[in-house]
């Protein structure tokens, strides 16, 4: 089945790139959950938004740390870490000024992950169920071109655009938008747009219950999609070239939004029971590549703190290893390092990112730093926010 993250994949690139003018080449993917990174490989510093924006990119996006399959050669037996994580103290603050549009009923299951904003362009809300994102709910954003309409439906007064997604399976998901938005009051929030893998009648009473919601109401603080020293604290840093790169984080206190020397950044976040998850990755400029030579490309995320040493097996039988940080004093620690690329994506002689404890021993191995979805699905074609 297609996943939510992979029908709004083309979102996320849209928003890296209106958000900001990233170096030629780079790439930008995020996760916020262990179970997620396989999924997300978009959000980026624009909406969703990583250097995330590597996140809708949840998308938006939504992608952490995944686990190897039993079948992945040099798994170790099953580890569970020393402790379980605290939540961080958040380092951003909710505006009680800004106005999100926010569900007063989801069914069993389905519970807030994150939220995100750019100012004056659009906000993002993500609701997750047992791994998988269920609704993500962007408001304030204009849309490229408009939803393939299959049907109008009317919620509350307000009349929604209903497309029907299929996926190579047979399931479906449903993308639905509509123009101006506006709750009992006529308080208008403009267009919104919805994607969720939700059954059609639970997806509509989630709708009907929308209503404009302060943003210290909702359960964490919201995320800036756009990340620089006034909104981001410096985690780690690693050496480029003749050059120091540094990973900038904001966290909620449970997810972080992450960016390499500021713009944008998508969520990622370490599940409990996680040792490690890639967050992201960006590329070199495509001229350093032109002759076909080896250039360096970035790549980051996040570990538990029994982690000693990241190591990044190569597909040519090559390690690179770094040793995680922590400049700031978070519950968990970060990894930022540079590998060998052959390509502007950056990232594909990665076969394994392994987390070793202090004594060299396996903890934990994920399968590249991004896997690749299984099956034959292929993106939707989605309308895209732009500025």
């Amino acid at each position: 089945m297609l996943t939510l993250e992979e029908q709004i994949e083309r979102i996320a690139d849209a928003a890296v790139e209106t958000a900001r003018s990233p170096e030629p080449g780079s790439v930008i993917a995020t996760a916020h959950s262990g179970r997620d990174v396989r999924r997300f490989v978009g959000i980026a510093a624009g909406l969703l938004i990583a250097a995330a924006l590597g996140g809708l990119v949840w998308l938006l996006s939504n992608r952490t740390g995944p686990t190897t399959p039993a079948d992945q050669p040099g798994t170790p037996a099953q580890q569970k870490p020393s402790t379980l994580l605290p939540p961080n103290e958040p380092t951003v603050t909710a505006d009680p000024n800004q106005i999100w549009l926010a569900p007063t009923w989801l069914p069993a299951g389905v519970s807030f992950e994150h939220a995100m904003f750019e100012d004056g362009f659009a906000e993002m809300q993500r609701y997750g169920d047992d791994g998988r994102d269920a609704i993500v709910i962007w408001s304030g954003a204009s849309t490229a071109s408009p939803i393939q309409t299959d049907e109008v439906v009317s919620l509350n007064g307000v009349d929604w655009s209903v497309q029907q997604i299929a996926s190579d399976d047979g399931s479906t998901s449903i993308h639905m938008g509509t123009a101006d938005f506006a709750d009992a009051d006529e308080s208008a929030l403009g267009p919104v747009e919805i994607l969720s893998d939700l059954d059609r009648e639970v997806l509509f009473d989630v709708i009907a219950s929308l209503r404009p919601t302060a943003a210290t109401e909702l359960p964490l603080p919201p995320l800036p999609m756009t990340i620089d020293p006034d909104t981001g604290v410096i985690v780690a840093n690693a050496t480029v070239g003749t050059g120091t790169k540094q990973l900038l984080v904001a966290t909620d206190g449970v997810n972080f939004a992450m960016s390499v020397d500021g713009g944008g950044g998508g969520p990622c976040r370490l599940d409990p029971g996680e040792f490690i998850v890639g967050c992201g990755a960006m590329g070199p400029t495509p001229n350093l590549l032109a002759d076909g030579s080896e250039a360096e490309s970035l790549v980051w995320g996040v570990v538990h703190p029994d982690v000693a040493t990241v190591a990044i097996e190569l597909s040519d039988g090559r390690t690179i290893t770094a040793q995680p940080q922590d400049a700031h004093g978070f519950s968990e620690n970060f990894f930022l390092v540079a590998v060998p690329t052959r390509t502007g994506g950056g990232t594909e002689l990665i076969e394994n990112l392994t987390a070793l404890d202090g004594s060299d021993s396996e903890l934990a191995r994920n399968h590249g730093l991004f896997p690749e979805p299984t099956g034959n699905a292929t993106t939707t074609d989605i309308a895209e926010p732009t500025r």
